[in-house]
């Protein structure tokens, strides 16, 4: 397994834990406001 092989299937994995946790946030608090409002709201 090269190095690039390896950073690439992290760089992966990392993001679809990141995109899991994130759905799992958004369906569980669907009352809470999305990172994007909360960023718009603070300009």
């Amino acid at each position: 397994m090269s190095n690039q092989n390896l950073i690439s299937l992290f760089t992966y994995h990392v993001g679809c834990v990141e995109i899991i946790l994130f759905v799992t946030i958004q369906a569980g608090f669907p009352h809470h406001r999305t990172f994007n409002d909360l960023y718009i709201n603070e300009k």
